[in-house]
């Protein structure tokens, strides 16, 4: 699956706004996608954001098939902290073109935690489904895509791990894409956000940089966009629009998984190694 991702926090509703401007340019026209054979991400868009006004937070989550060029639908952009995840989708071959499959997916962990999921390249989806310990039992694969079925296995990885939301989504991210790896069941690049949404009212965001063939790794590559006191962790085309309307861009480069909490609303980012 070939798409373009944004995850952020922002401090004002305008940085929201130009990223959704970038994200909206580069699925349109992905000038770097068009050395892969393809130009748009035309298959349909969404978000996940945690918005917060006067120290209470509100969910807003919205997809569609329309792509986001088309989409006359606005974000209500009424608080003063946000964190989130946007998504401009490209189908793979295989699977299927509608409103439920753009993403972000959401799912509900077992600490009662919404999780919300996108993603930049995938898995295999028939060894995805083979590897899950607890199959649905009326799933038809052929409605469903692969990062679906990613965020099944990583709602069962989340499951089998212990401690802090945060530790526990590392955790689960960690061991199920060297999982993935081991039965060869990775994609050539398997980019993903997470915006977790605890119970004690806590948004939490995960950003994986996970690129794994070098003939993609143009296209593919995520980067550390900032302006003011506003990041994002952004899909290459993105982010060299981004950096044309003066963020600072930096190539994040190696694989690694960033963790984004918040503490008295001031965002803490911690890195880590990945597979």
């Amino acid at each position: 699956m070939d798409c373009r991702l944004v995850g952020f926090v922002a401090s004002e509703p305008l940085i929201v706004e130009e990223l959704m401007g970038a994200l909206s340019k580069s699925a349109m026209r992905d000038f770097l996608a068009e050395e892969l054979g393809f130009s748009s991400h035309n298959h349909g868009w969404g978000y996940a954001v945690a918005s917060r006004l006067r120290k209470r937070w509100s969910i807003l989550f919205y997809k569609t098939v329309i792509p986001i060029w088309e989409d006359p639908h606005h974000i209500d952009l009424n608080g003063r902290l946000f964190v989130g995840i946007l998504h401009a989708r490209r189908a793979s071959k295989t699977t299927p073109i509608n409103t439920f499959s753009a993403h972000p997916y959401m799912y509900v962990l077992d600490d009662g935690s919404w999780m919300f999921l996108a993603q930049n390249g995938g898995i295999n989806r028939e060894l995805g489904l083979k590897m899950l310990e607890e199959k649905p039992a009326t799933l038809n694969a052929e409605l469903v895509t692969d990062t679906f079925v990613y965020g099944l296995l990583l709602r069962e990885a989340y499951s089998k791990t212990s401690g802090e939301s945060s530790e526990r989504m590392l955790n689960a991210i960690q061991s199920l894409d060297e999982r993935l790896m081991n039965a060869g069941a990775n994609g050539r690049c398997m980019n993903t956000l997470v915006l977790q949404y605890t119970p004690n009212d806590a948004p939490l965001l995960f950003a994986v940089r996970a690129v794994y063939e070098e003939k993609v790794k143009e296209y593919c590559e995520l980067y550390l966009v900032e302006k003011n006191e506003s990041f994002c962790f952004a899909s290459s085309t993105t982010s060299l629009i981004l950096e044309q309307a003066g963020f600072k861009i930096r190539e994040i480069g190696a694989n690694e998984v960033c963790v984004v909490s918040l503490r008295d609303g001031v965002p803490k980012v911690e890195t880590f190694k990945h597979v």
